[in-house]
């Protein structure tokens, strides 16, 4: 399984736009400072990891798909856009 890695370090953080068809994207608590983005190419599944404290806007669209947020507290400066498919977070997402 091919997997591509994404890195955004917090001193050089920017807003940050993820648009996919076809996809799953779980959202995750950060494990360290830095935005982290992991695709699987194949199954066409993201993890996105958002560090606490995360200050710069990050956009996921989906145009067919999942989206689901397994964070504790769910960052302010995040907007999800899913046109054909489910958004999931919260208690539902546990």
């Amino acid at each position: 399984m091919t997997m591509q890695n994404f890195v955004m370090k917090k001193k050089e953080a920017q807003d940050y736009l993820i648009s996919e068809r076809n996809a799953t994207v779980e959202i995750r608590d950060g494990f360290n400072p830095n935005l982290v983005v992991q695709r699987y190419v194949e199954s066409g599944k993201i993890i996105i990891y958002i560090p606490e404290g995360w200050q710069k806007k990050i956009t996921v669209e989906v145009s067919s798909g999942t989206v689901c947020c397994h964070q504790k507290e769910p960052c302010p400066c995040l907007k999800i856009s899913v046109k054909k498919g489910t958004v999931l977070g919260g208690e539902d997402a546990r």
